[in-house]
């Protein structure tokens, strides 16, 4: 049981931080769309690889018993 706290505590940390990872990387891409830094695929594509990622972290910190 000891083991698997940290792990948890990973996990809810980054469960916690993903709205937020979500609603800043929003507001910069619509910055950058808007501005025509970057096309509007672009910044689409960079808000599902953000969230993939973050569930990808989640997974393999659920996985990792050591």
């Amino acid at each position: 049981m000891s083991n698997d706290k940290p792990n948890i505590i990973k996990i809810l940390g980054i469960g916690l931080g993903l709205p937020s990872a979500i609603l800043s990387t929003f507001f910069v891409i619509y910055y950058l769309i808007e501005s025509d830094v970057i096309p509007a695929y672009l910044g689409l594509l960079i808000l599902v690889v953000t969230v993939v990622y973050f569930f990808y972290l989640m997974i393999r910190f659920t996985k990792n018993k050591s």
